[in-house]
């Protein structure tokens, strides 16, 4: 992999077969757009499985980046972490129908443990905007699922 952007709290490495991005660090403040250089690619994705912080400065900055896509060029957002979701479900411009949530993080409580456990969820794992049931694991879904999955109704896209 090579770094596509880094700051010093941030790097974006492109795989080495050119069609993937891998963000690591902090998107915050610091991350700014301009110096992100706009791939014209057709399919731009974004692995997101190493984002630790998503502050509104950085969702300001990468909406700007979004923006400067060409109009024809379809994003996929891969192992979004909580605070992205969390950012997605109620910032409009994040995610939209060429902006799109293809896999996730979910926060499951697990009562026999007293803890937080994170499931990886597709889109496909969503039945009407409702978390997948995980009981037969001891898991109830940790938070409003309305609110969670809100990001949904930005890309138009409820199974």
């Amino acid at each position: 992999m090579k770094i596509y952007y880094e700051n010093e709290h941030l790097k974006w490495l492109l795989s080495s077969d050119g069609n993937r991005f891998f963000v690591e660090g902090r998107m915050d403040e610091l991350f700014v757009h301009d110096k992100l250089p706009t791939p014209n690619w057709s399919d731009i994705q974004v692995d997101l499985s190493g984002l630790l912080l998503l502050n509104s400065c950085g969702v300001r900055e990468l909406i700007y980046w979004l923006k400067k896509l060409p109009l024809d060029s379809q994003v996929n957002f891969y192992h979004c972490p909580v605070c992205f979701i969390s950012q997605a479900s109620m910032v409009h411009g994040l995610v939209s129908p060429k902006r799109r949530i293809s896999s996730f993080l979910a926060p499951y409580f697990e009562p026999a443990s007293d803890r937080e456990v994170l499931k990886l969820l597709t889109i496909e794992d969503l039945k009407s905007g409702r978390a997948p049931d995980f009981e037969n694991e001891g898991l109830s879904f940790d938070g409003s699922e309305e609110r969670y999955f809100n990001f949904l109704r930005f890309q138009t896209e409820i199974p």
